[in-house]
């Protein structure tokens, strides 16, 4: 078939799949590239900051060292940000942009397989390069890539790795010298931007040379040639990362989100690697369930008696060997098992730790392996058991038709669960219950939702499952800060504020700084009326942060205003003035405590520090009237009773 009729059909099928994610928003992390952003979100003016920072500055907005040595992947994000600077922030634009570089990747893939595999053109059905390719573009485990905008960076990393592969390989066939220069020239630079997009691109530096060598039978010699500019583009890019993360320095991981292998033995972690080794085979076989979500404990700690686990690592033993063997062979099948190995390697957790058990977008590249592989298999298995030429490409058409409607099926409505994160969360929670993170992610979104609700009824329903979800998450996660958080946040909305209180404190035994406890505080305890509950609840908390102005203004204020000890107000709101001067509320309350006390003097003279922060607090000229006419000085308390109205009236 012509070239520009399978770039059509690769078109037709892809908009056939993905178009109903033009309707879907944003999901997931793409608050971690784009909405949350904020070297994105400035669009030209950020592209500077993208590119001279870790990938996750932008969002956290500093360095957070959460995964083993950074990320550098800033392509994906200056595209993003090109694309805010056009048209803002505009998922429809995203989606569509997504929709094309799948287009474009399955079309190169295409090209590069029928450059590498030769086929018989009056059978262009049974085309091992076609087949590969429409298995690939069906396939529903690459949902997650594309119905995600954050995915695009996986398919950048793999059009530009092709796009350097392709160049390689055609270049034997140009007889131009300075065509023959340039080509070189491409492919570095085009492997250069893969890798800027993603790091995992470094794999090709195994798999273009092993194409070279099966496909084209070239010698060791000519490979390393034409690999010259790849592997220049590599180090230049090794360096610059290097530069601009610095040197990774390992520390210990003490958080199971960061570290699924957590509290597993060195066997059970290794065991269970072997194991989400296996589910990796099974879903591309058969893609079901799918979720966003694999982390602690949705894939569970195994060890080595289980029979999973025995024949995932029989599978691999077998798939490296073949890749070896078959490889040195010059065997197109040695080549899609070396394929699959090479670039699911360095996502294994084998190679480092990737901070999960898992993820979907992880097979996107050894995908192509396993669909080269099954097209070999599907083409030997027709022509073995089927004899009739005729009879055989009806087997394949039927096979074939049965595999795109029920890919279609699961693609198209897969890509529904993708349309926001309440829909994706609340999806994915049912296949990923027992994830500590699936299950927060649920319960945090249902409560969001849930408390700027008008419907009671419909708002308690909601609270009800994210409280149900929250207690899940904690019973996998005890410390989970965020799940933690969102629980005692939750139950707030039922007035549970004891309950809420429980909560925060549970969230000291690790991280005893956690400033959302502290900014939420003073709202729970507005609403409670039990003085000495509050006052309580605020020296414990003081007991753990120490000098902290909020605290001891809070705590100077009970004992003053509910309390009516004046003595024990003055000691804790003299220490909030000492620790932020600054702050007017302290000052207020300081003079009145002081003037209660008889301290009309210091009272005065607090009342006017506070005066000269906030000249038009018609409190605190109110405050000093009545200063000045205890201390006997009527005219001149008439003055700032008048501007107290004044300001007031205002």
């Amino acid at each position: 078939m012509k070239n520009k009729y399978i770039l059509l059909g690769i078109t037709i099928l892809s908009f056939f799949l993905y178009g109903n994610t033009l309707q879907n928003g944003y999901a997931l992390d793409d608050t971690l590239v784009l909405t949350q952003n904020q070297f994105t979100k400035k669009g030209f003016s950020g592209l500077d900051d993208i590119f001279a920072y870790d990938s996750f500055v932008g969002f956290f907005g500093k360095e957070k060292n959460l995964v083993a040595g950074g990320r550098y992947r800033p392509l994906s994000l200056a595209s993003l940000a090109v694309e805010t600077e056009f048209f803002g922030l505009n998922p429809f634009i995203s989606h569509f942009i997504n929709i094309i570089l799948y287009i474009l990747t399955c079309y190169l893939l295409y090209l590069v397989l029928a450059n590498m595999i030769s086929t018989n053109d009056k059978k262009w059905y049974s085309s091992i390069p076609l087949l590969a390719t429409f298995l690939f573009l069906i396939h529903p485990i690459h949902t997650e890539v594309v119905a995600n905008i954050k995915g695009r960076d996986e398919m950048m990393t793999l059009l530009g790795a092709l796009i350097s592969m392709w160049v390689i390989i055609k270049y034997a066939e140009e007889r131009k010298t300075h065509i023959k220069l340039l080509m070189l020239v491409l492919s570095g630079i085009s492997f250069f931007l893969a890798l800027l997009s993603k790091e995992n691109a470094i794999t090709f530096l195994a798999i273009i040379p092993a194409a070279l060598y099966v496909f084209k039978r070239y010698s060791v010699g000519k490979i390393f040639k034409l690999m010259v500019p790849v592997i220049l583009a590599s180090a230049v890019f090794l360096i610059i990362r290097q530069k601009v993360l610095g040197v990774s320095i390992s520390m210990p991981i003490d958080e199971l989100l960061n570290d699924p292998f957590l509290h597993a033995t060195i066997s059970e972690k290794y065991a269970t690697i072997m194991y989400t080794l296996g589910i990796y085979v099974k879903l591309l076989f058969f893609p079901h369930p799918l979720t966003y979500d694999y982390y602690p404990y949705h894939i569970e700690i195994v060890n080595w008696s289980n029979i999973v686990v025995l024949l995932s690592t029989l599978i691999y033993i077998v798939i490296t060997i073949y890749a070896v063997v078959g490889t040195l062979k010059k065997e197109t099948g040695g080549f899609a098992a070396l394929l699959y190995i090479a670039s699911l390697s360095i996502v294994s957790n084998l190679v480092f730790p990737i901070g999960t058990f898992m993820n979907e977008r992880f097979v996107f590249i050894s995908s192509i392996g396993f669909t080269i592989g099954l097209s070999l298999v599907l083409i030997f298995v027709i022509n073995k058991l089927v004899k009739d030429e005729k009879a055989r490409q009806i087997s394949l058409y039927t096979f074939l038709f049965i595999v795109f409607t029920l890919s279609s099926i699961k693609v198209i409505s897969r890509n529904t669960a993708w349309k926001d994160d309440l829909t994706l969360f609340t999806t994915d929670v049912k296949t990923s219950y027992n994830s500590a993170k699936s299950t927060c992610s649920a319960g945090g979104k249902l409560y969001e939702t849930a408390k700027d609700m008008k419907d009671s009824v419909a708002k308690f329903k909601m609270l009800d499952q994210s409280v149900m979800y929250l207690h899940r998450a904690i019973d996998i996660h005890p410390t989970y800060t965020d799940a933690l958080l969102l629980l005692g946040n939750a139950l707030f909305e039922y007035k549970m504020y004891d309950s809420t209180i429980y909560y925060y404190k549970r969230i000291t035994i690790r991280a005893p700084y956690f400033e959302k406890i502290y900014e939420n505080l003073p709202i729970v305890l507005s609403r409670v009326k039990d003085p000495d509950f509050k006052i309580k609840t605020y020296e414990f908390f003081d007991s753990i942060k120490k000098n902290d102005y909020d605290i001891n203004y809070q705590l100077g204020a009970i004992w003053g205003k509910e309390k009516g000890n004046i003595p024990k107000a003055i000691s804790y709101l003299e220490k909030a003035f000492a620790i932020n001067p600054a702050r007017k509320e302290a000052m207020k309350d300081l003079g009145v405590a002081y003037g209660f006390s008889g301290r009309l003097d210091d009272a005065l003279a607090l009342f006017k520090k506070a005066l000269k922060i906030n000249p038009t607090d018609d409190q605190i000229y109110y405050n000093i009237g009545i200063t000045l006419l205890n201390q006997g000085k009527k005219e001149e308390a008439e003055i700032y009773f008048k501007k107290a109205k004044d300001m007031a009236a205002k």
